[in-house]
């Protein structure tokens, strides 16, 4: 028993440490822009992406949230995309962000 509870937070923090990189989300095709930065630029439409990870797992929740959508917004042809502000409820991790095509230089 007590060899078990000397264990058991190692392995919790190794499996922890899998899931939080500590990496920004990147996509080399998308460019995360503020509002003033795309104001000459042609809106294409809103993407959403979720995650089942929330709480504690947060972090990851919203990386992949983020992932889903910049996926969506490729698809449409973006060029850049300005997020909204984040959301976590009970049970997911959400994020919304406004894509626009900004000419081959944006």
């Amino acid at each position: 028993m007590v060899a078990m509870r000397k264990t058991l937070p190692l392995a919790l923090a190794v499996i922890l440490s899998g899931c939080a990189t500590g990496d920004p989300v990147r996509v080399a095709d998308i460019k995360v822009a503020g509002p003033q930065a795309v104001a000459a630029c042609q809106y294409l439409d809103t993407v959403y992406g979720t995650s089942s990870w929330y709480g504690l797992f947060a972090e990851k929740g919203i990386e992949n949230a983020r992932l889903s959508a910049f996926d969506k917004a490729q698809k449409l042809g973006g060029t850049h995309i300005v997020w909204e502000p984040q959301q976590q409820g009970f049970g997911s991790s959400q994020v919304t962000g406004k894509v626009y095509g900004c000419g081959k230089g944006g």
